[in-house]
């Protein structure tokens, strides 16, 4: 070996044993990761999600809203409808990004036809139109 590929080999020996020794593993989910550096650990997270739905207290917030947009089963049946009318027969592997846009405010629009006055859906089916064409744009 040439005293090139020596002095690179050794170079890159000592680059590993540094990184090893800055390099630590999660005890909850065994990812690696650098040592005095944070660390999202996914298990954590997703018990965080967990202990946050519960305390939303689902069941309550359902009751909540279907008074306001009636029975989830109206709604989305009403979605579904909707649905079939713009995309036909189209699966859904078929749709483009942008296409999600349109399913967004035809959910919207299920919602507006129980609150016709509701604000804050005109402004959600606003958004989502601006979305759409933010999605047609080349980046």
């Amino acid at each position: 070996m040439s005293e090139m590929r020596e002095s690179e080999a050794r170079t890159a020996a000592a680059n590993v044993r540094e990184a090893i020794k800055y390099t630590s593993t999660c005890g909850d989910c065994g990812l690696a990761y650098t040592t005095g550096k944070e660390h999202t650990c996914p298990t954590t997270i997703a018990a965080d999600l967990l202990t946050n739905a519960k305390a939303t207290q689902p069941e309550r917030l359902t009751t909540e809203r279907g008074k306001v947009y009636g029975h989830p089963r109206d709604h989305f049946a009403r979605t579904v409808g909707i649905l079939g009318i713009v995309f036909g027969t189209r699966r859904f592997c078929d749709m483009q990004p942008r296409d999600w846009a349109v399913v967004m405010e035809c959910d919207k629009l299920a919602r507006f036809a129980e609150t016709f006055e509701h604000a804050d859906s005109q402004a959600d089916i606003a958004g989502y139109a601006e979305t759409w064409r933010m999605c047609g744009d080349p980046r």
